[in-house]
């Protein structure tokens, strides 16, 4: 997100959800570096977010999250 009084672009934590705005388009739901509101963007708005889209979109499958933990207990 550009905010374009200032000129300073923020920083995207994580993509929380995705929804259709009704009219066929898709936006996601932005949790935003620091201390913001969390908004409805199109991806248009997101291009230096792609990994946080992508991780989004292809989350871990629950064979390899539980691989992760047994991992973790065996260290």
């Amino acid at each position: 997100m550009r905010d374009e009084g200032i000129g300073k672009e923020w920083g995207v934590k994580s993509i929380k959800s995705k929804r259709d705005d009704g009219h066929g388009n898709i936006e996601f739901l932005v949790e935003w570096d620091g201390n913001w509101v969390d908004t409805w963007e199109p991806p248009e708005n997101l291009k230096n977010a792609a990994e946080h889209i992508y991780k989004f979109l292809n989350p871990p499958s629950e064979s390899v999250r539980q691989k992760g933990k047994r991992k973790m207990a065996l260290e």
